[in-house]
């Protein structure tokens, strides 16, 4: 059931066509929440070849690079495994999110 709303429970327009509109009833109902547009999103995003082919890119170079961080950090405390996270960003960056983008 619809609620009617008057015009002394609504804003003030301003501007051009604001007496057109001043009349004009207000829709009910609620604005779609977050989580219903990331559900929408996240459908979106996974058709077609190119967003397939990212993600995988990303996961093999994420595990890819999880595998260096730990050859890396079994060399000893002198090996630079704090540079990983640096190439990590950068690799996810301009691989896989590239490609997706």
């Amino acid at each position: 059931m619809a609620a009617i709303v008057s015009p002394s429970d609504s804003p003030r327009p301003s501007g051009a066509g604001a007496r057109e509109r001043a009349h004009l009833p207000r829709r009910p109902g609620r604005t779609p929440g977050l989580t219903t547009l990331l559900v929408l999103g996240m459908s979106l995003a996974r058709r077609g070849i190119l967003p397939v082919a990212s993600i995988g890119i990303c996961i093999s170079t994420a595990i890819a690079l999880s595998l260096v961080t730990g050859l890396l950090a079994a060399r000893g405390p002198q090996s630079p495994a704090h540079d990983v996270p640096l190439l990590a960003s950068s690799a996810l960056a301009w691989g896989g999110g590239f490609l997706l983008a």
